[in-house]
């Protein structure tokens, strides 16, 4: 009898720590954040350094352990198929789908704005369709969209690097962005506002450097729901 009781004791014990661990994981889960863009996102301002210096690596050490963030920006990247190098035909898109985030900030439009690459109705509508396809494989997901930063012309040439076109992404792009954020009903992160006023934050103008990705780092953080 006194085996039996010890028997059952230690099953109901067993039990107990089965169901605390199961809990505990279920509530230790990290936060995923997925950042899509292009090299922006990427940090190809900072180079080799962007593992621990682009502006996702930055949101992951001041969000902390409770979240996990991971960086599908791609260099030259467009929102638009029609664009020379659609993000959607890359295999960072899919794993970006594949992911689930709990939380998706997605950023293109910079290259977009190109001299070559620019048409507004097109951007419009494939903005949505973009959007549309992170809400599809998580309905529970938060989408954040952001205005892309500021770019500043060089101060040898006075025209934006990269053939970009700043006054695109001050006019055009700004307002999509904005109107597809209210039509969408996601909120819009104002990257534009924020950079505009800081050209040292950038190493030719279109890159942020260290510091111009920490503090876009720390403002994506302020934007983001408690």
């Amino acid at each position: 009898r006194k085996k039996r009781k010890t028997f059952w004791m230690m099953l109901a014990l067993a039990g107990a720590v089965c169901i605390g661990g199961c809990f505990w994981m279920k509530n230790s889960r990290k936060i995923n954040v997925i950042c899509v863009g292009d090299s922006i996102t990427y940090g190809s301002g900072v180079k080799k350094a962007r593992k621990t210096q682009s502006y996702p690596a930055y949101l992951q050490d001041m969000l902390g352990n409770g979240y996990k963030v991971t960086n599908y920006g791609l260099p030259g990247r467009t929102l638009m198929d029609c664009g020379d190098r659609p993000y959607t035909e890359e295999k960072e898109y899919e794993k970006s789908l594949k992911d689930k985030g709990d939380i998706y900030i997605l950023m293109l439009g910079t290259n977009d704005s190109k001299t070559f690459n620019w048409n507004r109705q097109e951007y419009e509508k494939q903005l949505e369709t973009f959007v549309k396809s992170y809400r599809e494989v998580n309905e529970n997901t938060q989408i954040y969209l952001m205005q892309p930063s500021k770019c500043f012309p060089k101060e040898s040439t006075g025209t934006v690097a990269f053939s970009i076109q700043n006054e695109i992404l001050a006019t055009e792009i700004y307002d999509i962005v904005q109107q597809a954020g209210i039509k969408l009903k996601v909120p819009v992160i104002d990257l534009y506002t924020f950079t505009e006023d800081h050209p040292e934050w950038f190493v030719d103008g279109v890159h942020p450097n260290a510091e111009g990705n920490a503090a876009i780092a720390q403002y994506i953080k302020s934007c983001l729901k408690k």
